[in-house]
């Protein structure tokens, strides 16, 4: 993964060593529970459409864990 990282930097053309995240940021009030879900799905897809899992559940450090199967041995998460 670091490879990754550092791929994404040089690309990036500051720099930097490392970068995780993209550039910019856009928020958007959260104001329903299909929207709360619709985005929630969407971040616990990530892994997959990266290819690093088949299934968002198999992404250790994933809520996606604690919804498919209801396991908060490594995060707690209040469900809706």
């Amino acid at each position: 993964m670091l490879k990754a990282f550092r791929d994404a930097a040089a690309e990036d053309g500051r720099g930097n060593k490392y970068k995780v995240w993209q550039e910019g940021f856009h928020p958007v009030t959260i104001e329903n529970d299909h929207f709360f879900l619709e985005k929630l799905n969407y971040i616990h897809e990530n892994p997959v459409r990266k290819g690093f899992v088949d299934r968002p559940s198999q992404w250790r450090y994933s809520s996606a864990r604690n919804y498919d199967t209801d396991d908060d041995s490594i995060i707690a998460v209040e469900k809706l």
